[in-house]
């Protein structure tokens, strides 16, 4: 089978696009992902058994020049996409879609070209490409059940999880293993901080001063884009934290692997590791994302899986008091890790490319 994957630069589209493309790789299918939108965004490709091309794609909002230029550039990829399609003779039987307007160049290619197409949702409430392509999908690929309440009832829909990379999924570790790697403290609760592809700078340098006042816990805090400005003011380490810019993929899993608790945001990607992982959460939604990640979060805080801190609400005492209420109570710990663990869907790539091959 010959499949093409559309999607975007962001974390939160392209870990999944990849993960499903790799599965498919592995299933003896010929694979062609297109990566939409700003060329800034690097993005290393080699060595991974399939071809990687870039098209041009933009957001249409509000009104005038804006909408105007994302609705051409998206013209633009969608006609790159069909000249990449003729010059390789490349000739899919399907294409799926992560959503967010990086992937309406592919959909549109489909659309024109006849080729039946697959949608794969990360949140709660679907955004405006999965909303505008669902009723012409042969599935939607879900990671929440409550998706269904907001399509139409006649769109066939699965739910499979967000397929998280298998560098995660494939590193394990005892605690103690987990923070021996990481020079991590054996003895104290780790409570890890993960702002997230955006809004990372509010999380990071909240925690880096709630760490300077709370001794009974050590915190590993990934800054993102912010580290700099951060260890400029903090420092790299701390007597009970230690800031570092990212977290690579093998990191990543002995950190959820070494964590007491986890304090993140709610994008679906995070919320599909946090629950791989069984890990307790503190879950504080970023409020740039039009609610969805509040939507997202609700869903482990009704599981008993993890609890809610708005932004908004963001103070030294607070945070403080929520935090030693959690670490006071190791079983109340052991249960949210239970119930985290209950919701996860560790197949969901396999899921993914078993439903395609089964239509196709």
């Amino acid at each position: 089978m010959k499949l093409v994957i559309a999607t975007g630069a962001s974390g939160g589209h392209l870990y999944p696009a990849l993960e499903v493309a790799r599965t498919a790789r592995d299933h003896g299918h010929e694979v062609l992902l297109l990566l939409g939108g700003t060329p800034r965004v690097p993005f290393r490709h080699r060595n991974l058994g399939f071809r990687v091309y870039r098209v041009a794609a933009g957001p249409i909002v509000g009104k005038g020049w804006r909408a105007l230029w994302g609705g051409l550039r998206i013209l633009a990829g969608t006609l790159e996409t069909l000249g990449i399609l003729a010059a390789h003779r490349f000739r899919p039987q399907a294409v799926v879609a992560t959503g967010s307007f990086a992937s309406v160049p592919g959909l549109l290619a489909a659309q024109l070209l006849r080729i039946p197409y697959f949608l794969l949702e990360q949140n709660v409430e679907p955004g405006a490409t999965i909303r505008h392509f669902a009723g012409g999908a042969q599935t939607v690929f879900l990671s929440f059940g409550a998706t269904r309440e907001y399509l139409p009832a006649d769109v066939p829909t699965v739910v499979t999880g967000n397929p998280v990379r298998r560098e995660l999924r494939e590193t394990r570790a005892e605690t103690a293993d987990a923070r021996k790697a990481l020079d991590l403290p054996p003895d104290r609760p780790v409570v890890l901080v993960l702002g997230g592809s955006q809004g990372s700078q509010i999380l990071a340098r909240h925690f880096a001063q709630v760490a300077r006042s709370f001794p009974d816990a050590y915190f590993l805090i990934q800054a993102g884009r912010v580290y700099e400005d951060l260890i400029s003011d903090y420092g790299e380490l701390g007597e009970n934290y230690r800031i570092v810019r990212y977290l690579e993929a093998r990191d990543m899993a002995l950190a959820y692997q070494a964590a007491t608790l986890v304090v993140s945001r709610a994008g679906g990607g995070a919320l599909a590791e946090i629950t791989l992982f069984g890990v307790p959460a503190l879950l504080v939604p970023f409020t740039g994302a039009r609610g969805h990640q509040r939507l997202n979060a609700q869903v482990l805080v009704q599981q008993g899986a993890a609890l809610l801190l708005e932004e908004a609400h963001l103070n030294l005492e607070t945070t403080r008091e929520q935090l030693h209420n959690l670490l006071a109570h190791p079983e109340k710990l052991r249960d949210m890790a239970d119930r985290a663990r209950s919701l996860a869907l560790p197949e969901a790539a396999e899921t993914i490319v078993k439903t395609i091959e089964r239509w196709a």
